[in-house]
């Protein structure tokens, strides 16, 4: 038996959790989209982010300190 069990166990749950939640999520049109993009431009960019709440978590992570980003991800995994 692993000690990393209860982590990980808490983390597939919040993962799984997130699926359902359609501000987190985007369909595969949307993906489709952002592929098709990507594929298209002129210019690539290295990155696509395809949801407003991603969006919205890249920018929380390059704002924050990184203790303070470890605990908002500890806290939203329900990790202990």
């Amino acid at each position: 038996d692993s000690p990393y069990r209860a982590p990980i166990d808490a983390l597939e749950k919040a993962i799984m959790a997130n699926y359902g939640n359609r501000a987190m999520t985007a369909g595969p049109e949307r993906v489709a989209r952002t592929i098709e993009e990507a594929l298209t431009a002129n210019r690539p960019r290295s990155r696509y982010v395809v949801t407003a709440a991603a969006r919205a978590l890249i920018t929380v992570r390059a704002t924050s300190p990184g203790k303070l980003w470890d605990r908002v991800v500890k806290t939203s995994m329900r990790l202990p």
